[in-house]
């Protein structure tokens, strides 16, 4: 790539970036991943990492075991790679007793980071699966070494505290404290002062003077952040969220219902997309950006574990608002408060009970 970075914005263009680098690999290929199914998709994936152990690389997988399952059964698969000297990893197993289990099933492995030859290093929404082909999403591939260094090391602690009983695992350091370089590799534990991508959101949407663009497949934030978003709303008029108008989990959707009307009454601009937007990224006062694996649910917020990289580069935050523009609001249905209160009865009663639930979605 001409310029030390690559986006991509459907899982399609996710999917062939990576196994574009992993065939000119050669060296290393390290991979940690929340969702991976042995379909099309992933079998094409495994096909490949195998032909490139032929080849004398070094190549470790890590999956979360809820999310790779269907995966972690399959003992012919994993024999095979196991026969090729790839190293399989599942973090916090959902079976009981297993050496592996982190205590509380709850805490997941949100993660995608894919480094290859220690030269390059990917991160976003994507999931390796052919389920997931037809979603929009948001990859970034990055050269550079510092942060590469930076989430090789977070792999590898990772990586080694897989069968240990401890909840603190794969920590970069506070967020504030991040050299101001163009791009960051940011992540996040479910531990109150290990929550760096949080407090990231929470400061830069405090901070905020012109606008902010928060995009996420699922939208149940805590009270803290919605708080921070109207006060923004309210200071400079120019919060905009993008959000999938259906996504594949109802419960969720209505979950999500129950703050829009308060948002709406703030001012806030909220977009349904009417494709399944799986894009996990932000904007603010067009000078700082992040993508990575973080929801704006209490899941991922307060729960999971997960990663992404925050931006400084001027041109890759051109690009993002040009796909925002283009991509996003061009092909989103803007909602206003009037036609929102018309909703149906039914609906309301429905996002009613939902709320008593919404601080595990």
């Amino acid at each position: 790539m001409d310029k030390n970075y690559e986006l991509s914005f459907t899982s399609k263009d996710s999917i062939d970036s990576i196994k574009e680098r992993i065939r000119n690999a050669k060296n290393s290929i390290d991979v940690e991943i929340y969702y991976f199914v042995n379909d099309e998709v992933g079998s094409d994936i495994l096909k490949l990492l195998i032909l490139k152990a032929k080849e004398a690389l070094k190549i470790r997988l890590l999956f979360d075991h809820v999310g790779s399952y269907e995966f972690s059964t399959n003992s012919k698969t994993l024999k095979e790679l196991e026969n090729h000297n790839i190293k399989v990893q599942f973090f916090n197993s959902v079976l009981p007793f297993s050496k592996n289990r982190k205590t509380f099933w709850f805490l997941r492995d949100h993660r995608r980071t894919i480094i290859i030859d220690d030269d390059y290093l990917f991160t976003g929404s994507v999931c390796l699966s052919s389920v997931t082909i037809d979603w929009k999403e948001l990859g970034i591939f990055i050269k550079d070494k510092d942060i590469v260094i930076n989430a090789k090391n977070v792999f590898n602690e990772t990586w080694s505290k897989v069968y240990h009983p401890t909840f603190n695992i794969g920590s970069t350091k506070r967020e504030e404290s991040m050299s101001l370089t163009d791009f960051n590799y940011i992540t996040q534990s479910p531990l109150q002062f290990k929550r760096h991508i949080y407090r990231y959101y929470i400061r830069l949407i405090k901070a905020s003077r012109e606008s902010v663009f928060l995009i996420s497949p699922y939208f149940v934030p805590d009270r803290r952040m919605v708080r921070q978003i109207i006060h923004a709303s309210k200071r400079h008029g120019n919060v905009h969220i993008i959000i999938p108008k259906n996504t594949e989990i109802p419960v969720v959707d209505l979950a999500r219902n129950t703050h829009i009307h308060k948002l709406l009454s703030a001012g806030v601009h909220v977009y349904f997309h009417k494709d399944m937007l799986h894009s996990k990224f932000s904007i603010f006062d067009n000078k700082q950006a992040f993508i990575g694996t973080l929801n704006l649910d209490n899941l991922s917020l307060r729960y999971n574990y997960e990663c992404g990289v925050g931006i400084l580069n001027t041109d890759c935050i051109k690009e993002l608002n040009t796909h925002i523009i283009n991509d996003l609001i061009a092909y989103s249905e803007k909602l206003n408060l009037t036609s929102w209160k018309n909703r149906s009865l039914l609906t309301k009663i429905n996002e009613r009970f939902i709320w008593l639930i919404r601080k595990i979605l």
